[in-house]
């Protein structure tokens, strides 16, 4: 008998590696990227993410027959959820208020941002489209402004690899730099 989950191998190839069941992925090491969809720029972080949570959540419904129960499956509903600190001037958190008042649809990615994950292709990542369905700014007197979102995926999340751009890396963290001096541009 064949491998049930040989037939999945191919979409779901970066979930399935062996490598990627080395070791423990740290959760600051996963970050979220946003871009309306149609848009042509680069992907953006919101800044100062302090978490975010993929959800799959099977609708499965039971029904009673005379012969025992049967199992029907109504597909499987994912949903994100995000959490923030709001940042002044960032420009993604404007961008995805905009998103929910107009009901626009949002491509999502789930980078994890790991050196030993990271192949040729780039870093291991989960992408979506969705809506955001809930878009909270919670602001209690003696703690930071934040920002709390759910974005309804439509569809199943796809999973492979996106390299990221100077720009991405630096909104993910600074990099390490030497103390020589800086060559300045002509």
């Amino acid at each position: 008998m064949t491998n049930p989950i040989t037939k999945y191998r191919d979409d779901y190839a970066p979930l399935l590696e062996s490598k990627a069941l080395d070791g423990v992925i740290w959760g600051k090491d996963k970050i979220l990227l946003f871009r309306v969809l149609g848009d042509t720029e680069a992907a953006s972080k919101l800044a100062f993410q302090t978490s975010h949570t993929f959800s799959f959540s099977p609708d499965k419904e039971t029904i009673k027959t005379k012969d025992g129960n049967v199992i029907r499956d109504n597909g499987t509903e994912t949903e994100v959820s995000i959490e923030a600190i709001q940042k002044k001037g960032d420009p993604l958190f404007g961008l995805l208020t905009v998103a929910v008042l107009e009901g626009l649809t949002l491509e999502v990615w789930e980078v994890t941002v790991d050196e030993d994950l990271k192949t040729e292709a780039g870093y291991p990542a989960a992408y979506a489209r969705g809506q955001l369905t809930a878009w909270e700014w919670p602001a209690g007197a003696e703690e930071e402004a934040t920002v709390t979102g759910t974005l309804l995926v439509e569809g199943k999340p796809k999973w492979g690899y996106t390299p990221l751009s100077a720009d991405q890396e630096t909104a993910v963290e600074y990099a390490f730099r030497d103390a020589g001096a800086i060559p300045t541009e002509a």
